[in-house]
């Protein structure tokens, strides 16, 4: 339990096989280890492995008390294009309370196109603030990803509530996604 590298590497050993006890393994170590980082690392390692069993893994790993390692799981579990994952990070976005992780939630929704609920969510986050916007700015790139024109005139109001508080990356890219969306319009 005192050698904190050990642990590191034992992780990332883990990491390199796909057995059912490597991954139990792997589970209980991103559940209880006393080290964020060894966690993390951890997430990352079940990531790496990428089957099914590793996915379910970190699905019913989100509840984190660290955010560090909450976040790493939540980029971890967004690497899986499949329904589990969409599903578990769709309600961790319900009750996440960090804009960071919950901007990385949000990013995922760019490839979940023609879905209302989180055309409606995408919206909401658009339209909400948070420190340099990261949240409006999540949104505004799942909706360049989902390539939803419709969604033109509300990042328009959006830039022009509150354009100091965007970064100015953030702020052309923004400016960048609407003239993407609205190539088509004559």
């Amino acid at each position: 339990k005192g050698d904190l590298i050990g642990r590191m590497l034992a992780v990332q050993k883990l990491g390199e096989k796909d057995d059912h006890d490597s991954i139990a393994m792997l589970k209980e170590v991103l559940n209880a280890d006393a080290f964020h980082a060894v966690r993390s690392e951890a997430a990352k390692a079940l990531k790496k492995i990428g089957n099914p069993e590793a996915r379910t893994a970190l699905a019913t790993s989100l509840s984190q008390p660290d955010a560090r390692v909450r976040k790493d799981v939540v980029e971890a579990l967004a690497a899986f294009p499949h329904d589990e994952a969409r599903k578990a990070l769709w309600q961790q976005s319900q009750s996440e309370k960090n804009p960071l992780i919950l901007a990385s939630i949000i990013k995922t929704w760019g490839a979940r196109p023609g879905d209302a609920d989180v055309s409606a969510e995408l919206r909401k986050q658009l339209a909400s603030t948070s420190y340099s916007e990261d949240l409006a700015d999540a949104a505004i790139n799942a909706l360049r990803a989902q390539d939803d024109a419709t969604a033109v005139p509300v990042i328009l109001a959006r830039l022009q509530q509150n354009p100091a508080n965007f970064d100015s990356r953030s702020y052309a890219n923004a400016l960048d996604t609407v003239a993407f969306l609205a190539r088509k319009d004559k």
